[in-house]
C-alpha cells in the first residue's frame, strides 16, 4: 500500500458536520451577487476571505464573517467562474457594505496584485509567533493546510454558517497517511471549505469583540 492509499477517514467530527448542516437553508438575501444570511450592522468588523481560482475552469470563493469570542459568524458568501482582477473587482464593493471589511486571501494565482489598491489587507501572519510580515495574503502549502484544518476542526463548535456548500466541502476532507504522518487530502471540491478555513486561521488580524456586558467599543489605549 503505498503512503496515499490507505482507508481514509471524514477529517472532521461526523457529529458537528452533522449538526451544521441541519443547519442550513437558502439565503434570506442577494445583493451585489452574494448570497447573504446575515446583512452588515453597523459599528461590526467583517472579515472577508477569497479563495481564487482559474475562471473558466474552477470557481473563486470568497466568504465574509464576523467574530466574537463565543461565535464565528458566517454572514455571506459570493463565487463564481471569476478569475483574479474581476474577482476582485466584484468583491471589494461587497467588502465595502461590510463595513471596508478586512480582506485576507490564499496568495495564488495572480489575486494578490489586483488587491493592493484596497486599504484593509490580510498581511501575512506567522501563526507560531504572531509576527506579522510584509506580504499580502495566506500561504497554503502542505504544513500550513494541515494547521488550517486542525484549526477549522477545533473552531467548529463556535461555527454558525447555514451554507449548504460549506459543510458539505467538509466531508470532502480526509484523513491520508503520509510518511508516517497523518495529513488532510481533498477527496472533491474545496474551495468553499478552503475560504472558511483560511477566514478562520486570519481571524487574529481583527479585533476580536469579547461581548463584555456594559462595554461599547475599544478604548483608545486597548492593547497598550
Amino acid at each position: 500500500v503505498s503512503c496515499f492509499q490507505s482507508a481514509a477517514d471524514e477529517w472532521y467530527p461526523h457529529e458537528e458536520v452533522n449538526r451544521l448542516a441541519k443547519n442550513c437553508y437558502p439565503a434570506s438575501a442577494f445583493h451585489l451577487g452574494a448570497d447573504i444570511w446575515y446583512p452588515p450592522e453597523e459599528g461590526k468588523k467583517y472579515l472577508m476571505f477569497i479563495d481564487p481560482g482559474l475562471g473558466k475552469t474552477s470557481e473563486s470563493v470568497a466568504t465574509v464573517w464576523h467574530f466574537t469570542e463565543n461565535e464565528y459568524k458566517h454572514c455571506a458568501t459570493f463565487s463564481g467562474l471569476y478569475a483574479g482582477k474581476e474577482m476582485v473587482d466584484r468583491c471589494v464593493p461587497i467588502a465595502r457594505i461590510s463595513n471596508d471589511a478586512l480582506i485576507a486571501n490564499e496568495d495564488a494565482l495572480d489575486i494578490t496584485s489586483h488587491l493592493v489598491g484596497y486599504p484593509n489587507l490580510y498581511y501575512r501572519t506567522d501563526p507560531v509567533t504572531g509576527i506579522v510580515g510584509r506580504d499580502i495574503g495566506w500561504q497554503t502549502n502542505p504544513a500550513t493546510k494541515v494547521f488550517m484544518c486542525n484549526e477549522l476542526s477545533r473552531s467548529l463548535p463556535k461555527i454558525t454558517t447555514h451554507d449548504i456548500r460549506i459543510v458539505s466541502q467538509c466531508r470532502n476532507i480526509r484523513e491520508f497517511k503520509s510518511r508516517g504522518r497523518i495529513i488532510p487530502m481533498s477527496v472533491g471540491a474545496d474551495d468553499y471549505h478552503d475560504s472558511a478555513a483560511g477566514a478562520i486561521v486570519c481571524r487574529g488580524s481583527i479585533q476580536i469583540e469579547r461581548g463584555f456586558v456594559g462595554a461599547k467599543g475599544w478604548s483608545d489605549g486597548w492593547g497598550e
